[in-house]
C-alpha cells in the first residue's frame, strides 16, 4: 500500500506541473519598438506571449483573423504572421512609408491605415493594393491610431482626442476626449475596441486605458511595461504557445486546486496506514 501511495503522489505532482503549463487566452496584441517583438497579451494587457517582429519599429499592428499584420514606416512594408510568429507573406506599398496607425475591417477585408498621400488609405490584405481613400474635413493631426468598430465606424486617435468617423464616407460621427493626450507620449500610440463598447488605448511607457467613450471615463488602467505602438484586438479561441522566457501563470479555481487537495488526502491517508504498521 506505502508503494501505491507514493506511486499516486508522483502522478499528482506530475499533474500538478503539467496543468501550470497551460497559457492564458490571448486577448489583445501590440507592437514594440524597444524590442521589436510582436506581444500577444491578456485581458489585463500582460504579455504572455511574443515573437521578433520581421522589420524593425513596427508602428501598427492588425488582426484578421487568421494572420497578425505589422506594419513599418521605415521599409514600407506589411508583414503576415500566423499566430506562432511564422512569416506567411509581405508586402511594401508607397502609402506605408509614413504609417502609425492599423486596423482591419472584416465587413470590407480591408486593411485601414493613414496613408503617405492621403488621410486614410484602405488596402487589400493580400498584396497592399490600395483600394479606396478617405481625405477628412476635420483636424486630426498626429494620428497614431485606427480602430474599426465592427459596425462602420473607424475611431481615430488623434492629438485633439478621439473621432468616430463613418468609414465609407468620412463624415464625423463622434469627438470625444481621451485619457492619453497630454499624458502619453504622441497622445496615444494605440488603440483598439475592447467588449462592451469600451476603447483600449496604450502608451509608449506602457500605460494601458479602458475607456468608455459614452461617459469619457477610465474603466481600468494600468503599466505592463511594453512599449506600444499599436494594438488590435486578437480573442484567439486557442491559447498561444509559451514562449521559454514568458513566465506563466495559473488562474485560480482551475483544476490546480483539485490536485493540490487530492494530494494531499493521500498523503494524509500514507501517514495513517504507516502509523498503523507501527503499532501492529
Amino acid at each position: 500500500m506505502p508503494r501505491f501511495l507514493k506511486f499516486m503522489s508522483s502522478m499528482l505532482l506530475a499533474s500538478l506541473f503539467s496543468v501550470s503549463a497551460v497559457a492564458q487566452t490571448a486577448e489583445y496584441v501590440a507592437a514594440s519598438w524597444d524590442d521589436d517583438r510582436i506581444h500577444l497579451l491578456d485581458a489585463d494587457f500582460e504579455s504572455i506571449s511574443d515573437f521578433a517582429a520581421g522589420a524593425s519599429n513596427p508602428n501598427g499592428i492588425a488582426f484578421d483573423g487568421q494572420y497578425i499584420y505589422s506594419g513599418h514606416f521605415g521599409s514600407a512594408e506589411m508583414i503576415a504572421y500566423e499566430e506562432d510568429g511564422t512569416e506567411v507573406f509581405r508586402w511594401s506599398n508607397p502609402e506605408v512609408d509614413s504609417l502609425q496607425a492599423l486596423t482591419y475591417i472584416e465587413s470590407t477585408n480591408e486593411l485601414a491605415i493613414n496613408g503617405d498621400t492621403v488621410d486614410i488609405a484602405f488596402l487589400d490584405p493580400a498584396d497592399g493594393d490600395v483600394t479606396r481613400t478617405l481625405d477628412l474635413d476635420f483636424s486630426c493631426s498626429g494620428l497614431e491610431g485606427v480602430a474599426s468598430d465592427g459596425a462602420g465606424g473607424l475611431w481615430l486617435l488623434c492629438n485633439q482626442g478621439l473621432f468616430l468617423i463613418d468609414d465609407t464616407t468620412g463624415d464625423q460621427i463622434d469627438a470625444v476626449s481621451s485619457p492619453t493626450t497630454g499624458t502619453c507620449d504622441f497622445n496615444g500610440t494605440g488603440i483598439a475596441p475592447a467588449a462592451g463598447g469600451l476603447l483600449a488605448l496604450g502608451c509608449t511607457n506602457g500605460d494601458w486605458f479602458l475607456w468608455n467613450p459614452d461617459t469619457e471615463s477610465v474603466v481600468e488602467s494600468g503599466n505592463n511595461g511594453i512599449q506600444m505602438y499599436g494594438l488590435a484586438p486578437l480573442g484567439l479561441d486557442a491559447p498561444p504557445p509559451p514562449t521559454t522566457d514568458t513566465p506563466i501563470s495559473v488562474p485560480a479555481g482551475s483544476m490546480v486546486s483539485w490536485t493540490i487537495l487530492a494530494l494531499i488526502l493521500l498523503l494524509a491517508a500514507g501517514f495513517v496506514l504507516r502509523r498503523r504498521g507501527e503499532n501492529y
